[in-house]
């Protein structure tokens, strides 16, 4: 009973210290997510060049039934502030009205980042493209949506799958692996790269 009594603690324990560095204040080494000034239908993120984050983007519906669009650093967190058409449903994650915006431009910095957009359980029609700049880093890249790519991978070795639109992807200056999936108009720039490889990409550059 006592070693039970005691793996118990232990657990509850655990589990306190996991819920409290999820609901802990994100700070300025997050991404940072607002409308950009240029062009106002489009949603800017960009992060600290000396963090390493892991970024998800995912499509919902909200409590009103139009879509909803959710924007997730599981490793850096999103600090304020925050546009005002979004919400904040913790130090980490935002929910921002899909139809509002037409693209999303990602500046990620150095280290290794992570981007992943799975496969919507809804239909998304509010974003058309997705820009995404990785930087130095061996960067990796997965996008299941639908929305149209153009990426680059920048200096390291990037493993990018960009999914069903027609894509432009660059892997950038190392030996890259570039799946451009299953859009019938993509296009897969190597780069300076001499060992990269790419996949249903109906361009294929170097």
């Amino acid at each position: 009973m006592a070693n039970r009594v005691r793996h118990q603690r232990q657990w509850i324990a655990a589990f306190l210290v996991i819920a409290a560095a999820l609901l802990a204040p994100a700070t300025a080494s997050g991404i940072e997510v607002r409308t950009s000034q240029v062009q106002t239908d489009a949603l800017l993120i960009t992060a600290d060049r000396s963090v390493v984050n892991d970024v998800g983007f995912n499509w919902v519906t909200s409590p009103s039934g139009a879509p909803d669009l959710v924007i997730g650093d599981t490793a850096a967190g999103i600090p304020d502030p925050i546009p005002t058409a979004c919400a904040r449903v913790d130090a980490m994650i935002l929910r921002c009205p899909a139809n509002t915006f037409t693209s999303i431009q990602v500046f990620l910095g150095g280290g290794n980042d992570l981007v992943v957009v799975p496969k919507p359980s809804i239909a998304v029609s509010g974003f058309i493209t997705m820009e995404l700049h990785l930087g130095p880093g061996n960067d990796t890249a997965s996008d299941l949506g639908g929305t149209r790519d153009v990426w680059n991978g920048g200096p390291g070795r990037d493993r990018l799958n960009s999914g069903p639109g027609n894509d432009l992807v660059r892997g950038g200056a190392d030996n890259d692996v570039i799946d451009c999936g299953a859009g019938k108009h993509d296009v897969g720039i190597g780069g300076p790269g001499k060992l990269d490889l790419s996949r249903h990409c109906e361009v294929v550059k170097h």
